[in-house]
């Protein structure tokens, strides 16, 4: 869900049918929730496809990523073999304007260049001008992408070697050279689950468990760790990072980090809460969902 300036906002849905092809639907709304447009893409091309991330445009419009691969009785090879990734620029969502072989892990808008990290592993940049493709070939998988908008640094993320044996990994460049030297951690971390570039030689990592499954994170020098970390980034006038580290029966720790030191400014404890979504403002205002109940908590300082 992505909103313009002029207050309209656009959904992405994704369609599922259960005996045809299933679709994408871009929903357009104006301030008033006044429903504007529904236009349906992608129901008739023979491939199943799924909505992956929505983006505005600098120029106006939106752009939408989508993951397709042929229905699983028309494949003969496993559906991640031939999944594509397609970019859509509306208006206009006949025909997508660029695919790529490959899976999306996740999408990010830097520059009004769309990135994205994909298995088999591979780093993408799509602009309307210029595409690059990035092929990693010293990475087993890749679980993700993150950006610093200040910096212009990138940096993808997951780990290298087989299930038994296998070590985090990451690499760091600064957008848009894609190419950059792969970094590994040490000790009984399996995979990298976010390296997010504060500046350089400065990175924020949260590491797994050598089991991928078992997804216990940890994050140092602060010594967190939980059943699932995940990172927020506050620019505003002053860049700050947040960890909300979560367990699944229950309790959460959101912490304000110092982006120079990665030591705690504050932490605050959720006893007994479940979140379901979180996000942090330009204020530096964290907003959670609880279940049906939200809570705001405001900057201490």
């Amino acid at each position: 869900m992505q909103r313009e300036a002029t207050g309209d906002l656009y959904v992405l849905l994704s369609l599922c049918r259960t005996e045809e092809d299933d679709g994408l639907a871009l929903v357009r709304y104006n301030a008033r929730g006044m429903r504007l447009s529904v236009e349906p893409f992608g129901l008739n091309n023979g491939r199943q496809e799924r909505g992956v991330a929505l983006f505005l445009r600098p120029e106006g419009g939106v752009y939408i990523v989508a993951e397709t691969h042929q229905p699983p009785h028309q494949s003969t090879t496993p559906p991640a073999d031939d999944a594509e990734t397609l970019v859509y620029a509306y208006p206009g969502v006949g025909t997508p304007v660029f695919v790529r072989a490959g899976t999306p892990t996740n999408t990010l808008l830097l520059g009004g260049t769309l990135y994205w990290a994909a298995n088999p592993p591979e780093v993408v940049r799509f602009s309307p001008s210029q595409s690059a493709f990035q092929p990693l070939q010293d990475v087993d998988r890749l679980l993700g992408l993150s950006a610093n908008v200040r910096s212009g640094l990138l940096s993808t993320y997951g780990w290298i070697g087989t299930p038994q044996g296998r070590r985090g990994a990451f690499l760091v460049t600064a957008a848009p050279d894609l190419p950059a030297t792969l970094q590994t951690v040490g000790g009984s971390f399996g995979y990298v689950a976010e390296a997010f570039p504060i500046a350089p030689g400065n990175l924020l990592i949260l590491r797994g468990a050598a089991n991928e499954t078992q997804a216990r994170m940890y994050h140092e020098p602060s010594g967190l760790e939980a059943d699932k970390i995940e990172l927020r980034v506050s620019y505003g006038d002053t860049l700050y990072l947040y960890l909300l580290a979560t367990e699944p029966e229950g309790g959460a720790t959101l912490v304000r980090l110092n982006p120079a030191t990665q030591t705690r400014l504050w932490t605050v404890s959720l006893p007994s809460t479940h979140i379901g979504a979180w996000t942090v403002d330009a204020e530096h205002r964290v907003h959670l969902l609880e279940n049906w109940y939200r809570l705001s908590i405001p900057s201490p300082f």
